[in-house]
Formats: structure tokens, sequence, C-alpha cells
């Protein structure tokens, strides 16, 4: 993943262009889950096809995900809740 500059380091304009084509007219999810020493991101959408072009979209920003679909309630929610 690309990293956020640091205060004294110059932003690069180029780099970061893309994110202009981050806002949608759906609402949109994004979470980073830690787990045992793993970290998940879980993206979301009210529309599927929007939900597949916010994947094409993080991965042409920051490369290769995996992706699996996970339940409405994460995993490590459902223990929150007591749902597992």
């Amino acid at each position: 993943m690309k990293t956020i500059p640091q205060i004294n380091q110059k932003l690069d304009a180029e780099a970061f262009s893309r994110l202009k084509h981050l806002p949608s007219s759906y609402p949109r999810s994004f979470e980073l889950l830690y787990n045992e020493g793993r970290t998940s991101l879980l993206i979301g959408s009210a529309d599927d096809r929007d939900l597949e072009a916010y994947k094409r979209f993080l991965v042409s920003i920051y490369g290769g995900f995996e992706f699996v679909e996970e339940s409405a309630i994460p995993s490590s929610m459902r223990i929150v809740l007591g749902l597992e």
C-alpha cells in the first residue's frame, strides 16, 4: 500500500491525483480490521455495481488485493455481539 507522506515531505500530487475519483452517489464503507496479527480491509457499498467499481478503484491506487465475500456483519463483530 502507498503511505501517507509525513508533514515534512512534499505531497506527490501525481501519486494521489486518482483519489479525486473516490466520491460516489452511493453510501460506502471502509474499515481496517486488526485480528491476531492480520490486517483486513472491509469495504462495502449500497450498490453491487458501485462495489465492483470501488474494488477496481482501490486496486488501481494500492495494487493487488485478495477479495473475499463477507456477511453483512463481519466475523469480528459477530463475536463482539455474541452471535458466534
